[in-house]
């Protein structure tokens, strides 16, 4: 039978990981708030072009 234990990390990893966790979260609340909006003023801008030729 495989056994499935946790990997271990380093005493420096381990110290980082709060603030990466926290660095990661944020830019994926971000990410997801952003990106839609750029999204929509990028297909109105290219609808306004495609209509003007």
């Amino acid at each position: 039978m495989i056994s499935l234990s946790p990997p271990t990390i380093c005493n420096s990893a381990a110290e980082a990981a709060p603030a990466a966790t926290t660095l990661v979260a944020s830019c994926v609340v971000i990410t997801a708030i952003v990106v839609p909006v750029i999204t929509a003023l990028w297909a109105k801008h290219g609808a306004s072009r495609v209509r003007a030729t």
